[in-house]
């Protein structure tokens, strides 16, 4: 027996390869597929994990801004006589409105580098049609901005004008029995003067998450 007869009986033919790896094996990847496969992951990434990262940053910041308002907003219906709180209050009101403002801004310049990066049509690393980002289409829209931020809000402004009902018929009733007391008079005015002013700044608050939501930014 000639052995090297044999050795080269038992090597496949080159031209046959396909028999022992047919094209739709998943298993087996084709060395020319192998930069397409590259390309297709790295606009996945870009064009889709990236932005969506993005949207949920985005939503949990606009809900922690609005959030911090409205709790704000309690500080200054509750406890008026403290002056300490009450700077504290008007201090994170301006820094989250501040806060809100970085986000809209951070999301135009996300969205005009997407716009510039990736455009519908077809992506020639890759030899496939590509849309333009649903995410980033929407990136402030979704179930967490649609559903549970203004759910939150309308939950918190309830328990707040409950809040402000409570301290108005309190107010009134400092006035009712102030026995000619001055200064439960102006502790009953301070009240509802406070009381107007946190329920201001809550409507305010909700008007401006509502926009932000709605707000289209393509």
């Amino acid at each position: 027996m000639n052995v090297k007869n044999v050795l080269a009986d038992s090597i496949p033919n080159l031209d046959s390869i396909s028999d022992f790896y047919p094209s739709d094996f998943t298993e087996f990847i084709e060395p020319d597929t192998l930069a397409s496969n590259s390309g297709i992951f790295g606009h996945w990434f870009f064009t889709d994990a990236i932005p969506a990262w993005v949207s949920y940053g985005v939503s949990l910041s606009v809900a922690i801004a609005i959030l911090l308002i409205v709790v704000a907003g309690i500080y200054l219906m509750t406890s008026p006589e403290l002056t300490d709180m009450k700077e504290k209050a008007i201090n994170t009101i301006k820094w989250s409105i501040v806060g809100l403002i970085i986000i809209m801004l951070s999301y135009t310049i996300v969205e005009v580098l997407n716009n510039i990066a990736f455009s519908t049509g077809t992506n020639p690393s890759v030899g496939i049609d590509v849309e333009s980002n649903s995410h980033l289409d929407n990136l402030v829209k979704g179930n967490l901005t649609q559903e549970l931020i203004p759910e939150l809000i309308q939950t918190i402004l309830k328990l707040m004008g409950t809040i402000a009902l409570l301290l108005f018929i309190y107010a009134g009733g400092i006035m009712a029995l102030r026995d000619g007391d001055d200064e439960k008079v102006t502790k009953a005015k301070n009240i509802i003067i406070y009381v107007v002013i946190g329920a201001v700044v809550s409507l305010i608050a909700y008007l401006v998450v509502e926009a932000v939501i709605q707000f289209d930014f393509n």
